[in-house]
């Protein structure tokens, strides 16, 4: 799989997540909408051909115009393959209005990245 090919997956993975998790409905609902800002991969060993997999989103951290998510893409012997950090940009309206009506329980403020990505952004 090149490089591209892991791009490709990732996105797949980010949409399914959006979709499952309520935001994309809710971000419609708002009339707003989310563009990736910032991307960065780190790959740690290649998959091979026809080699299974599965794509980990989580929720990293967010405040009041991005959204920032990992993602992993994982061998069935659990070794990850490559790491993906992607800051979203949400248009129109704030990432807590969108978690809001997705139905996401929040804390009070937003949360503050984790400084080791913080650091991965900044280059």
């Amino acid at each position: 799989m090149n490089n591209a090919s892991y791009l490709t997956k990732y996105e797949f993975g980010r949409f399914d997540w959006y979709l499952r998790s309520g935001c994309y409905a809710a971000a419609k609902e708002l009339n707003s909408f989310v563009v990736v800002y910032s991307f960065t991969v780190r790959y740690r060993k290649q998959l091979k051909f026809l080699e299974t997999f599965t794509v980990e989103t989580q929720l990293l951290s967010y405040d009041d115009k991005y959204i920032v998510v990992e993602q992993r893409l994982v061998g069935t012997t659990g070794f990850v393959h490559s790491v993906a950090l992607c800051k979203l940009a949400v248009v129109g309206t704030t990432p807590q209005k969108i978690f809001e009506k997705a139905g996401f329980t929040l804390p009070q403020n937003p949360l503050p990245l984790p400084p080791d990505v913080e650091k991965w952004f900044e280059v």
